[in-house]
């Protein structure tokens, strides 16, 4: 079980990196992202999830969306970032077994 408060104090540190020091933390990236898989895959199984955990998460991708477009990144960290977003993205909407909407062409 993943605590919410570590989870919580990995993300902030983890942005703290991006906005202050222009670093992407793999290592931290990669704790924090096995964080939310194991939360994810926790909470597929309920009807609710905790604000808590769920505000985390919404941040973690608001950061990774708003430093990817950072002057100050290294092209490489750029990618990581984009990388990064991508994959949390679809973390998120792999909590939908079906999505609400799938929009359709006539």
């Amino acid at each position: 079980m993943v605590d919410l408060d570590s989870l919580y104090e990995n993300v902030m540190d983890f942005s703290l990196k991006l906005r202050c020091e222009n670093v992407f933390d793999d290592t931290l990236y990669a704790v924090i992202s096995e964080q939310f898989e194991a939360l994810v895959e926790e909470w597929k199984t309920k009807e609710n999830i905790p604000k808590y955990g769920f505000i985390t998460f919404v941040y973690m991708l608001d950061r990774l969306s708003i430093e990817s477009g950072s002057r100050f990144m290294s092209a490489d960290n750029v990618i990581k970032l984009e990388n990064a977003h991508i994959a949390m993205q679809e973390l998120y909407e792999s909590l939908y077994d079906q999505p609400p909407y799938v929009p359709t062409i006539n």
